[in-house]
């Protein structure tokens, strides 16, 4: 049985996405993306998913490659205007994985990178007077 647990760090971002169903294209929004899968949410419609396999359309920011990428469903949420689907990468070629992997790791520096900076600004008038 796989696991449900998620493997590694997510990103919050916000990005467009095609997710092929068969032969019918739903278009989301990927709200967190990871090495090894992504979160999309997209507008509530009707209809019957007759398996967990998904295919996936994407470009990363600041890229121009499209990525594509198989996966498996492993989770739903919904609610009353939205559908939000976990989904766990298990088709994707090697050098699409490595932008991914390359994106959400300069993607953590950066962020980490801020909040460092941030910390240091915020907090260099309580360090001077701790110590």
């Amino acid at each position: 049985m796989p696991s449900e647990r998620r493997n590694g760090y997510r990103v919050p971002l916000k990005m467009h996405v095609n997710e092929y169903l068969g032969d019918r294209l739903y278009r989301g929004i990927v709200t967190s993306l990871s090495e090894s899968g992504l979160y999309l949410s997209r507008l509530l419609v009707p209809r019957a998913r007759p398996t967990s396999n998904v295919q996936l359309e994407l470009t990363l920011p600041g890229t121009s490659d499209t990525i594509w990428a198989g996966g498996d469903v492993c989770y739903d949420q919904l609610d009353s205007y939205f559908h939000g689907t976990g989904v766990r990468f298990t088709a994707i070629a090697s050098a699409h994985a490595r932008l991914v992997k390359n994106f959400v790791m300069d993607t953590r520096i950066t962020r980490l990178h801020r909040l460092l900076r941030q910390l240091r600004v915020d907090g260099s008038g309580a360090a001077a007077t701790a110590v």
